[in-house]
């Protein structure tokens, strides 16, 4: 037989570069509430009481507790009581001399408490208990999971609230803006400052900025639906909600020992390491299977030709014997489940050594991404100073005559581009802190 495959160490997935500073602190359960944000953890907390997923979850709980509980069973004695009663009529032709057999139709019962154990010699039970025990844990980990999943997924999609909102208040700001260039650009027409060209295509800005105002609202009551969905509810729960401002939230630090701590901390992993050690029980049982298998069996009771005679002195019966079953020939059917349950297990391993391998790199894309948005949103902040100064500073030298109204656009365009970089920016904040939260486990701990 094959040599059995280890699971995958810790330690052996290099991810120093992440560990945070000593006093940075793994997300708890709860972890929405140290935002602060009182309608946010209301949210999540909503969610988690009215979701059908997190029902679904306790379901198939519930079903593996009960696997486990019969595979338990099968480690203890079982103790029945049994009893019978009917009529019978001897044949007088079996050779038997006539005058010996009971003579027409005679009652006849019995009565009897029945023992059986399983002595269990080379593990095939405990083996399987501990199999089912490994996927009730597993079970119990995922249950535990979902209730996790589904708060990040509530915090993911009010942090999108948060950002389309904000679009959506950049694009009503531009509308205001265009339609101020507009009138700017009119009034230098009535003064006979500008030709009419300007005019339209300051007048043809003013739709567009509208239409994507128009694109912006959709996105925010889709996002309002979504949010609606995640809480068990419709619509109108989603237009009830008010986005987060924009803000309101900072980045967070990665704790340290990560690569080791991970393990501890993802539900997935620890699913995962659950359901391998499930699977190499049922390997152990699977090779049990070959051995012999004992069993220990007795009764005690009473016997008799005639129900008046049951519990009469001399009906008493009983018997104890031990049986062995030993597979001499099953036409492969032993050795096809053994190599079955070891072809699970070698799945379960890689499985569980890739959950491994991902979940280590989630945590480096979320920690990169929050990098990157903490650069992105400096720049964005310095980008809006600038070309709103630069902006002013056209539009006066324009209402003044010292420039051209191509000046004016071109000014207009940056600063409006910034200010949508910016509100995306500070939208994202949020999501990717959720990003990590959910890299980092959601708050689970084995």
């Amino acid at each position: 037989m094959a040599a059995t495959p280890a699971l995958r160490p810790a330690e052996s997935v290099a991810a120093n570069s992440l560990n945070g500073p000593d006093d940075a602190a793994w997300p708890d359960e709860s972890w929405w509430r140290d935002y602060g944000d009182a309608q946010l953890s209301a949210l999540i907390e909503e969610a988690i009481k009215g979701s059908p997923g997190l029902a679904e979850a306790q379901a198939r709980l519930r079903t593996a507790e009960g696997y486990a509980r019969s595979a338990n069973a099968a480690l203890l004695p079982t103790a029945s009581l049994s009893g019978a009663a009917g009529a019978i009529k001897e044949s007088y032709n079996q050779g038997i001399p006539p005058e010996f057999v009971p003579h027409g139709w005679n009652s006849n019962g019995s009565a009897q408490g029945n023992l059986a154990f399983d002595l269990d010699l080379f593990g095939r039970n405990h083996a399987t208990l501990a199999a089912a025990t490994s996927e009730r844990t597993a079970a119990a980990i995922e249950a535990r999971a979902a209730r996790l999943a589904l708060a990040t997924s509530v915090a993911g999609a009010y942090a999108e609230l948060g950002r389309q909102a904000a679009l959506r208040d950049v694009a009503a700001a531009s509308v205001k803006v265009r339609e101020e260039t507009a009138a700017l650009v009119t009034s230098r027409v009535i003064n006979g400052l500008d030709t009419r060209a300007e005019q339209r295509q300051a007048e043809a800005d003013v739709p567009v900025a509208r239409a994507n105002l128009a694109a912006a609202e959709q996105a925010v009551d889709l996002t309002r639906n979504r949010l609606a969905a995640l809480l068990g509810a419709g619509p109108d729960r989603g237009a009830a909600i008010t986005p987060p401002a924009p803000g309101q939230f900072r980045m967070t630090a990665l704790p340290p020992r990560l690569a080791l701590d991970l393990v501890g901390r993802r539900a997935d992993i620890a699913a995962a390491r659950a359901r391998a050690q499930a699977a190499s029980a049922r390997v152990r049982a699977a090779r049990a299977a070959f051995f012999p298998d004992v069993n220990l069996m007795a009764f005690v009771g009473a016997q008799s030709l005639g129900l008046a005679n049951l519990t009469a002195t001399g009906s008493e019966a009983g018997q104890s014997q031990a049986a062995i079953n030993l597979p001499l020939f099953s036409g492969g059917a032993l050795t096809g489940n053994y190599r079955a349950a070891r072809g699970s297990y070698d799945e379960a391993v890689a499985q569980y050594d890739d959950t491994l391998v991902q979940a280590v790199r989630e945590v480096a894309d979320a920690a990169a991404g929050q990098r990157a948005l903490a650069i992105e949103l400096a720049s964005a902040r310095e980008a809006v100073a600038r070309s709103e100064e630069a902006w002013n500073l056209a539009k006066r030298r324009y209402a003044g005559g010292l420039s051209q109204y191509l000046a004016v656009l071109s000014a207009e365009d940056a600063l409006l581009r910034n200010r949508q970089l910016l509100a995306d920016c500070e939208g994202r904040v949020l999501a990717v802190r959720v990003d990590l939260i959910r890299a980092l486990g959601g708050g689970f701990k084995a």
